[in-house]
């Protein structure tokens, strides 16, 4: 309350607030009861199906709605080169630095004392591990925590799953890890001319979003 915040915010009330998460179970009943967006970023696709689902369950079941598409969010990585084999061998490198060194942290760091319930913390254990250190390319490649290929081959797969999944809110990452800027703009260009047009049709309510 004594904090003065200058200049204030434009948008009244607030600006939209959305909520990343790991996918506590606490997590899921707080953003489902404000009906904010709900988003997993650097999971496996079938993770993040797990989680929408458990999301949208939560709003049904405890709050009585069904959430919208512009409440599911998914966040991905994302490289296209001219070939599947050319896009792998220019990205590979970049996205194991990405998850073997920019995302390493330690334990106490990642989940600090009384910063989740002891049952979540169960189920963290349980899914395995808390750390990416001994993640293999084939693993984040074959489970799909990133999709790496051509323009047509990334689109198909983006497209096919967001609207299984009914996402409202895509949000691609086109530079990662250590990749740089000359690969970096490559991708975002092909990404904009090659893929993005497809995406755009996918919900009128939906908010497609690349951040480099």
């Amino acid at each position: 309350r004594y904090v003065n915040v200058t200049p204030r915010p434009y948008t009244k009330p607030h600006p939209p607030i959305w909520i990343p998460t790991l996918g506590s179970s606490e997590t899921v009943d707080f953003t489902a009861e404000r009906r904010y967006p709900y988003m997993m970023l650097y999971t496996s696709r079938a993770r993040m199906r797990q989680a929408l689902t458990e999301y949208v369950r939560a709003a049904e079941e405890k709050f009585g709605y069904t959430p919208p598409p512009e409440q599911k969010g998914w966040g991905i990585p994302v490289y296209v080169a001219e070939t599947e084999t050319k896009a792998h061998a220019e990205a590979e490198s970049h996205i194991l630095w990405l998850f073997h060194h920019g995302l390493r942290m330690q334990p106490e760091m990642l989940l600090p004392p009384g910063y989740t319930s002891p049952k979540n913390l169960l189920r963290y254990a349980q899914a395995g591990k808390s750390s990416f250190r001994d993640v293999t390319y084939k693993q984040l490649i074959d489970d799909e925590w990133i999709f790496v290929g051509t323009p047509e081959s990334v689109r198909d797969r983006l497209v096919k799953y967001a609207t299984e999944m009914e996402i409202g809110h895509l949000i691609v990452l086109l530079q990662f890890g250590s990749m740089p800027d000359a690969l970096t703009r490559k991708n975002m260009e092909l990404f904009a001319s090659r893929v993005l047009p497809d995406l755009h049709p996918l919900n009128t309510r939906a908010a497609v979003l690349a951040q480099a």
